[in-house]
C-alpha cells in the first residue's frame, strides 16, 4: 500500500510495506498431514482437530485439476461428514459422490 499525503510539511510518501508467508504447492491432504502429524487418514478427525484444520484452510486458495478440467476456488470450510458418506449436487441437479 503507498499514498500520498498532505502534511503541515507538505507532501508525504506513506509506503507500507508488510511481508507474508506462502504455504508450499502441495496437496490439501498433505498438507493437513503436515500440519497436523497425521499419518492415518482411514480414521475420522476429531473435533476439536477439525476445528483447527478449518481454521487453518479457511479463505485459502487452491487450485484443482483433474484430466482436463482445472479452475481455481477457495476453501470456505469442511464437512464433518465421512467420505464414503459425502455427496455433491452439480449444477444440472444430479448427485455425485
Amino acid at each position: 500500500f503507498q499514498s500520498l499525503r498532505l502534511t503541515q510539511m507538505g507532501l508525504s510518501l506513506n509506503i507500507d510495506v508488510s511481508a507474508r508467508s506462502f504455504y508450499e504447492p502441495i496437496d490439501v491432504t498433505e498438507f493437513i498431514s503436515k500440519f497436523m502429524n497425521l499419518r492415518d487418514f482411514s480414521r475420522p478427525l476429531k473435533d476439536s482437530d477439525r476445528v483447527k484444520v478449518k481454521k487453518v484452510l479457511r479463505n485459502l486458495r487452491v487450485h484443482l485439476a483433474q484430466f482436463n478440467y482445472e479452475r481455481s476456488s477457495k476453501i470456505t470450510g469442511i464437512s464433518n461428514c465421512p467420505i464414503s458418506q459425502l455427496s455433491f449436487t452439480l449444477e444440472d441437479n444430479t448427485q455425485k459422490t
